[in-house]
């Protein structure tokens, strides 16, 4: 008798613990689908950082899910990675098959590289129709696609789209800076590449279009703070160490600014091997 109610606890025991063990596998999925909304939903809003953290945490717990993959598309189409993006794309769809989501990721990398074929075109206005969720995504890729093709005019009017819809998109902001110093009104661009630098502090990419901006518009006390926290980031940069040089010039720093000039020269004749680097 007392075996078999040893047995019976041991069986109960067991289930419980297995229902236990399930429910926390089924909450830790639970979690990571959200993480991966949430991720889809920064990667709309230009978040990317935000989105990759999302990406990384969803993934540890769901490596193989097809939002996972598709997720991991977007993020590496939005850096421009455009081989790893076709990459996730391609097995998002040996899991998933055709369907929208995927047919859409692909005309966005398509628009995005600049091959604005007219289906691709079509296609994404269509998609802008229907009040798409995803409409930030296709104005951003539209618009770098017009640059691509220097439809200059097209691609300012999706970015101010975006921004209209999104006005924090730290990369419709850069983008739009970027039209603006192609259409020659600095002052705009400024403005833009300012608001991108105080949303994202930590966007180097930003922070190098403000520094640049504002060194060839001879803003040169604001420009040497911003150039020289790059610097220690690309210290063999050319164009930074070229207009930082100019800054200090400009504030009567003679002897920074040839330094800065001979640490150039040093680096490009140590990369293309011309002559040997020079003591000091």
């Amino acid at each position: 008798m007392i075996s078999r109610r040893v047995g019976i606890v041991l069986v109960i025991s067991a289930t419980v613990a297995s229902a236990l063990g399930w429910g926390i596998t089924a909450n830790r999925a639970r979690q990571a689908e959200h993480q991966i909304e949430s991720g889809f939903a920064a990667a709309r809003a230009g978040r990317l950082a935000q989105a990759e953290a999302a990406l990384q945490t969803g993934r540890a717990q769901l490596p193989d899910d097809r939002n996972v993959l598709l997720l991991a598309a977007r993020l590496a189409r939005q850096r421009e990675d455009y081989a790893a993006a076709q990459e996730h794309l391609d097995k998002y769809e040996r899991h998933a098959g055709r369907t929208r989501a995927g047919l859409l990721e692909a005309a966005l990398g398509a628009a995005q590289r600049g091959e604005l074929a007219r289906h691709v075109e079509e296609f994404l206005r269509d998609e802008l129709k229907k009040n798409n969720e995803d409409a930030p995504l296709i104005w951003e890729a539209l618009a770098k696609g017009y640059v691509q093709n220097r439809r200059l005019d097209e691609a300012l009017a999706c970015v101010e789209d975006l921004l209209h819809e999104c006005p924090e998109h730290v990369a419709g902001l850069m983008l739009r800076g970027t039209l603006w110093e192609s259409f020659r009104e600095k002052p705009d661009a400024l403005r833009d590449y300012r608001r991108a630098v105080a949303l994202d502090p930590e966007n180097g990419a930003a922070q190098l279009r403000l520094a640049l901006a504002l060194a060839q518009t001879g803003q040169a006390q604001e420009a040497v703070p911003h150039l020289e926290r790059l610097r220690r980031l690309r210290p063999d940069h050319p164009p930074l160490l070229v207009e930082l040089a100019k800054c200090r010039r400009e504030l009567g720093e003679l002897a920074t600014a040839q330094a800065l000039l001979d640490d150039l020269v040093l680096c490009h004749t140590s990369n293309d091997g011309s002559q040997e680097p020079r003591t000091k």
